[in-house]
């Protein structure tokens, strides 16, 4: 039987390790606006890049640029450098990161001398030109058994100079025993929660607090971008979620958002500024998608759809168009549209099933048919669900 100070004991032992158990597991949180940054995915600088940098840059803490690709071959490791202005990005006062994307490598290749020896070109341009970057990040999406084999690589990036090495981490790293060696060699690294446009918001937030207790500091990368020929987006209502989320409570070694990816307007698949801008601020985007007729010249009038609002919309009702005081002379339904004459002064533009994969984009004016009269007439449209549907 225990004696009554044998039970104190126990006691006390139970309490220190509850103690120490709360401290090694303890995540720290924080609340305020948190930095922002973004991806430069683009292989070519547009002058529609160059504007958008020029113009928006300045909101974000870093852009990071895709910079190079290292991938396997018979003849030894492969680099395709891509074109950064680094020139351009110093008279730009832009604060840089560069991102090389490794592919196609089998880790344990011995290819970490050819790896440290391009990080140094790649870096000695950069700073040669006056955009000395801020960091390196790797990305190279091996499968989670193959963590150990990230280390020398990442050694081998750190041996090329003092710019600071940050890992690229999936998210099913983190529930290995091996990825902390990983975090911490590299001292600190990125969460890639935009793999899919399709993120799941509750699972990103889940992933954000695991990732605290890997217990070095780390940026979440978000989505901004649609699949191309799919009807896979990222939601801005769910990533404006996050970012509210996030500032009202995230883990103090969250230190940043890296949007991806930054948008230019000669990428179809990227939101919008404007779209991007609401949701860093933590505020849903809207659309506001109405239907507008321009006087193209005399008894000529197209009709167009119109979105002011803030997010991609879309638009599934008929538009009914009618005029006075003359006759038809011609008409047509522009893509996405069918026509259908329904008076002598008037008719129905009907979408078809393809309009759904083609958002009308914030501030886009997109014409869907045009009308000829016989005489000079105000011509008015509007939708019209109970119009006629398409036969």
């Amino acid at each position: 039987m225990l004696k009554r100070w044998h039970i104190g004991i126990i006691a006390l032992l139970a309490l220190i390790a509850g103690v120490f158990y709360f401290v090694e597991n303890h995540v720290s949180h924080i609340s305020g606006p948190i930095v922002e940054q973004a991806y430069i995915m683009q292989p070519a600088w547009s002058d529609s890049l160059r504007q958008a940098i020029s113009d928006h840059g300045g909101s974000f803490d870093e852009l990071i640029f895709y910079a190079a690709e290292i991938s396997d071959s018979p003849q030894g490791p492969v680099f395709a450098v891509n074109p950064v202005d680094f020139k351009w990005l110093a008279q730009q006062h832009v604060r840089a990161g560069l991102m090389i994307e490794i592919d196609s490598m089998p880790p344990n290749t011995d290819a970490g001398p050819a790896l440290a020896s391009a990080v140094r070109d790649l870096l000695g341009k950069a700073s040669a030109a006056g955009a000395t970057p801020v960091d390196l990040q790797l990305d190279y999406p091996v499968p989670s058994s193959q963590l150990p084999d990230l280390v020398p690589w990442i050694q081998k990036a750190q041996s090329a100079g003092p710019t600071p090495i940050s890992v690229i981490a999936e998210p099913d790293w983190l529930s290995t025993s091996e990825f902390p060696a990983v975090a911490k060699t590299a001292g600190s690294f990125v969460l890639r929660e935009s793999s899919s446009p399709n993120l799941d918001p509750d699972q990103a937030r889940r992933d954000v607090e695991r990732a605290a207790h890997v217990g070095v500091p780390f940026r979440v990368s978000l989505p901004t971008y649609r699949s191309m020929g799919s009807s896979a987006a990222a939601d801005p209502a769910a990533m404006a979620g996050l970012i509210q989320s996030w500032v009202a409570s995230r883990p103090e070694l969250l230190h940043a958002v890296t949007w991806d990816r930054f948008t230019s307007d000669d990428d179809p698949s990227a939101w919008r500024w404007v779209t991007l801008q609401s949701v860093m601020s933590g505020v849903v985007p809207q659309a506001n998608v109405q239907v507008q007729v321009r006087h193209v010249e005399p008894t000529l009038s197209e009709i167009d759809l119109v979105n002011s609002g803030t997010a991609d919309g879309s638009f599934t009702s008929n538009v009914a168009v009618t005029w006075n005081d003359a006759d038809l002379s011609d008409y047509r339904a522009l893509p996405d549209f069918d026509e259908k004459v329904t008076g002598r002064r008037s008719l129905t533009l009907v979408p078809q099933p393809t309009l759904s994969d083609r958002p009308v984009r914030p501030g886009e004016q997109r014409a869907i048919g045009w009308v000829r009269l016989t005489d000079d007439s105000n011509v008015f449209a509007k939708p019209d669900d109970s119009a006629a549907t398409n036969p």
